[in-house]
């Protein structure tokens, strides 16, 4: 497997893979969170944010990177990563998706993560996961996160968990 920094020549791949995900989520969110998320990674919104800075909910600038895995000639695995302005020492997973899923995907775009961070001397990893996704966070306490707080939303409880480089 070989990880690749996505841009524009893959944004087809992204939005197929990407509809995959939003499937995916229906076991765990309410329809209009996945409607949201569907808003946010649309061709035009992925397009914009290859290439620009984004601002997130809490007035927040970030980047975001792309990372992807292809198997067989198809993106099957991404890593979405936020860069923020405000916090220079954390990269934040914005998602991690793995199409097929128990063939170390999942694993070996977080080490790629871990590692490309260090490389630039981030000292934290952090996320947010859906307190129902019991497989999404056994995978994240194998990875060596902890929980750090919750908070209850309009249309989830959110788990944040963090991880120490």
């Amino acid at each position: 497997m070989k990880i690749l920094t996505l841009d524009e020549n893959n944004l087809s791949e992204i939005c197929n893979l990407m509809q995959n995900y939003y499937l995916a989520l229906t076991e765990f969110h309410q329809k209009i969170f996945i409607d949201s998320l569907k808003k946010y990674y649309s061709q035009k919104n992925i397009k914009f944010n290859l290439k620009n800075s984004g601002l997130d909910k809490y007035g927040e600038i970030f980047k975001e990177t792309y990372y992807g895995i292809k198997m067989s000639s198809n993106l099957t695995g991404i890593l979405i990563n936020r860069d923020y302005d405000s916090a220079p020492e954390v990269n934040w997973i914005s998602t991690l998706y793995a199409h097929e899923k128990k063939q170390g995907i999942g694993h070996y775009l977080m080490d790629h993560l871990f590692n490309k961070s260090l490389e630039v001397g981030k000292s934290q990893i952090g996320l947010a996961v859906e307190e129902k996704n019991i497989p999404a966070r056994k995978f994240y306490e194998k990875m060596g996160f902890e929980e750090e707080s919750r908070e209850k939303e309009e249309f989830m409880s959110t788990i944040y968990l963090w991880k120490n480089l």
